[in-house]
């Protein structure tokens, strides 16, 4: 049999290798159900927890509001944690595909990179819901109805919803002057500090 041969670097187009990529991570997510389960019940439990060990935190004082921030930051930064090292064993599994379809140039980089992240959206979403729901009204904030009012308007777009959670914890968490004064943050970050 004669070699094949392709007149581009690869025989398919970039659309078709996007399509099929994804579809090939939402089944391996469908598949892996016992990932998807553990991850739902830790973001439930944690919620739970993080809601009763910050139960009593008042935030009238700059020291409260100070020690409110640090509580999202603890909290968004070890569900982050949990969600980055129960992910190995799921990528670890299409680790020899891709290097085996690397090799033989049949999908570019980037479309696995956008089918894992367009895939995993849904599930952020889901799981930063389940954290959320028990964790806001426990630890006292402020304004519960309209945060699942304003969560209710965006459940037919969750990428958006996953989008905005995302800026909302980088904003105010990583560039709104968290364990600094404000007095203390750069002028040119001012404006996020106030946002």
């Amino acid at each position: 049999m004669p070699a094949l041969e392709y007149g581009d670097k690869r025989a398919a187009t970039e659309l078709t290798q996007a399509k099929f990529l994804m579809q090939r991570f939402f089944s391996m997510y469908w598949r892996t159900a016992s990932y998807n389960l553990t991850r739902f019940s830790l973001a439930l439990i944690l919620g739970v927890v993080f809601g009763i060990t910050y139960a009593s935190a008042e935030y009238s004082s700059y020291a409260g509001i100070n020690s409110g921030m640090g509580m999202l930051f603890s909290a968004s930064g070890f569900v982050g944690f949990i969600a980055l090292t129960s992910v190995i064993p799921v990528a670890s599994e299409d680790r020899l595909a891709f290097y085996r379809e690397r090799a033989a140039q049949t999908y570019n980089v980037l479309w696995y990179f956008v089918g894992s992240t367009v895939v995993e959206m849904p599930y952020v979403f889901f799981s930063t819901l389940l954290l959320m729901t028990p964790y806001y009204p426990l630890v006292g904030f402020t304004g519960v109805t309209t945060f699942f009012f304003v969560l209710v308007a965006l459940v037919d777009a969750r990428v958006v919803a996953s989008v905005l959670w995302t800026a909302h914890v980088g904003l105010d968490v990583d560039r709104g002057g968290f364990g600094r004064h404000w007095c203390a943050v750069p002028d040119d970050l001012l404006l996020i500090q106030w946002i």
